[in-house]
């Protein structure tokens, strides 16, 4: 997948986190989540700081870094 956010994808790959588990995290739809991953529609600080927290990852701002 094309992604702006190389860092998310990498950590989610890492972890072995599927854009399903994000979409149920967040309350969206696969499909929207595929779109913020690709710039397309941006992340909300809710959602990003849920995601890092999911995640086990530190700081938000280098997960998100485009």
């Amino acid at each position: 997948m094309r992604t702006v956010y190389p860092n998310l994808w990498a950590t989610m790959e890492q972890r072995g986190t599927s854009i399903k588990n994000i979409a149920d995290l967040i309350g969206v739809s696969e499909e929207i989540v595929h779109l913020k991953l690709r710039g397309v529609r941006d992340w909300t600080l809710s959602e990003a700081l849920a995601i890092c927290r999911y995640l086990h990852y530190p700081d938000f701002r280098n997960l998100f870094l485009r």
